[in-house]
């Protein structure tokens, strides 16, 4: 394994690790959230979440920018900051992640299945 390889890894590993410490943080239980209605669906009036994106440039001379437009199709948006870079020599691509926090104002869905 190359020198480059090894510090993907370390740093792929050291992003997952991150995002499960988070997701551990801010694991609470349904029930104990605030909601402005009694559905079953568990809404609130603001909420927010961690998110990452990885955007794929092709080339490897691409500076990426330095915050991304978050947007999904459950109300969450922001710009979020980039976090690191990665350079796929062999494919001749750059690999921008972005990693911050959305937020979603109004009636915001809390639990869905495709987190």
């Amino acid at each position: 394994m190359t020198k480059l390889n090894k510090k993907r890894v370390s740093i792929l590993s050291l992003f997952l690790a991150m995002i499960v410490t988070i997701s551990l943080a801010f694991s609470v239980s349904a029930e104990t959230l605030p909601t402005n209605n009694l559905s079953e669906k568990y809404e609130v009036d603001a909420a927010s979440r961690v998110v990452s994106k990885s955007v794929y440039y092709s080339g490897v001379n691409v500076n990426p920018p330095k915050t991304y437009y978050y947007s999904d199709s459950l109300g969450y948006r922001g710009n979020i900051p980039l976090s690191y870079v990665i350079r796929d020599y062999p494919k001749n691509q750059t690999i921008a992640v972005y990693v911050g926090t959305v937020y979603c104002y109004g009636t915001c869905p809390l639990l869905d299945s495709n987190y």
